[in-house]
């Protein structure tokens, strides 16, 4: 009898238990050997630490999707079975909670809150081929991989959707940026340098921008006002940027500041409650909250019921990223399969935006652009007020 060489009879094996055709190890996804019982989906979230708060809202906003999706289809008919793993707010944590997830059998992960969690995780996801869904994290560093995908923009797009805010829309000429010096700052300074590059590349002037570390900011502020811009851009996150606002007021600065989503949180607008009138304050958002959308209203209403409040972005952003999770993994036993699923989201309309996912670990989606509107004497606290939206894709029409 011919005999058959070892490696070869094993690749047959393989392809024949695998049932759809011959295909590399490699190509399987992570944990995908798993064909009963529930999908296991692992959420990495900030639940101890800087950004618990953050992490709090992005576990509601899960709860409620896998609540919704485990009373419609599931993941390709199975039920899904979200697990929390806290990351203490760090990448060492978001690392080691990853590991845990991986060993708990997590077929896809919600991963990365921020640039730091997210950096973390993206090798580790690519190699336990494991999908995991960035719903929150902006950093460019994320991919290319066919497991490393998003549904935030990224550092860069919401750098380009302020800077052309403000030269096409506003049109100003002269701004300035405050840029965060501290080592564990890398949000505030790629966001910073992103809409600095941005503004610069439509033929607008950067004046000035000073460095700071944390708390250290009067100086820099000092520097930037000498400058005379008629903005400024403040990185800064929640109410370190709200206490950055009320410092360049009582300067008496009367421009436009300007912020990126780190603003969008509760921490901030309580901080700006200590002011009558922040001013003309705009910033880059997720979402808004007067979104029209019948997505959005839905999942308003249903969020209200269940949670007694109204989502914010980390509720909704997070809700999308298991929705889009569900729909890239459904029926995917391979990288292939996944990228194959994951692509064909086109135009799709999630509660918090539009998505178009791209190649190489893109995205083409919605950018809001909220001013901050003061308090109101009847007791309303200060909130954000959507002025203006588009999708990224659009941004490159205004050129011409």
């Amino acid at each position: 009898m011919k005999k058959v060489p070892v490696l070869l009879f094993l690749t047959g094996l393989f392809c024949w238990n695998f049932l759809t055709g011959c295909v590399s190890p490699e190509s399987v996804l992570g944990n995908s050997e798993r064909i009963d019982g529930p999908v296991i989906i692992g959420a990495l979230l900030p639940m101890t630490g800087r950004d618990k708060e953050s992490g709090d809202r992005m576990l509601a906003g899960l709860r409620f999707a896998e609540y919704e999706l485990n009373n419609r289809r599931g993941i390709g008919g199975r039920r899904i079975k979200l697990v929390p793993y806290d990351t203490g707010s760090t990448g060492a944590g978001a690392a080691a909670a990853f590991e845990a997830a991986a060993g708990d059998g997590a077929s896809g992960m919600i991963a990365g809150y921020s640039t730091a969690e997210a950096e973390a995780v993206a090798p580790l996801a690519v190699r336990h081929r494991i999908p995991s869904v960035f719903p929150m994290a902006t950093t460019d560093a994320i991919g290319p991989h066919p497991c490393l995908v998003r549904c935030a923009y990224t550092d860069r797009q919401q750098g380009e959707g302020l800077a052309a805010y403000l030269w096409y829309w506003r049109q100003l000429i002269r701004i300035s940026v405050l840029m965060d010096a501290d080592p564990e700052a890398a949000y505030e300074r790629n966001t910073a340098r992103a809409a600095a590059e941005a503004f610069r590349d439509l033929g607008g002037v950067i004046t000035a921008a000073p460095r700071y570390t944390g708390e250290n900011f009067e100086k820099a502020l000092g520097e930037a006002l000498i400058t005379g811009p008629q903005a400024i851009v403040v990185s800064a996150r929640g109410a370190r940027a709200a206490r950055m606002i009320r410092a360049l007021r009582e300067k008496g600065y009367a421009g436009a500041i300007c912020g990126l989503d780190a603003w969008d949180t509760p921490a901030f607008f309580r901080e700006l409650d200590k002011m009558d009138d922040p001013g003309d304050c705009i910033y880059v958002s997720f979402f808004t909250p007067q979104s029209k959308t019948e997505e959005f209203k839905d999942f308003q209403a249903g969020f209200r019921q269940k949670y007694f409040h109204d989502p914010g972005s980390c509720e909704t952003m997070s809700y999308d990223a298991l929705k889009l999770l569900a729909m890239g993994l459904s029926q995917a036993r391979t990288l292939d399969d996944f990228t194959e699923n994951w692509l064909a989201i086109r135009n799709h309309f999630g509660a918090a935006a539009t998505y178009t996912m791209l190649p190489r670990s893109g995205i083409d989606r919605t950018l809001f652009i909220n001013a901050v509107d003061p308090k109101h004497a009847d007791g309303r606290g200060t909130s954000g007020r959507l002025i203006r939206s588009f999708m990224h894709s659009k941004l490159a029409s205004y050129r011409y």
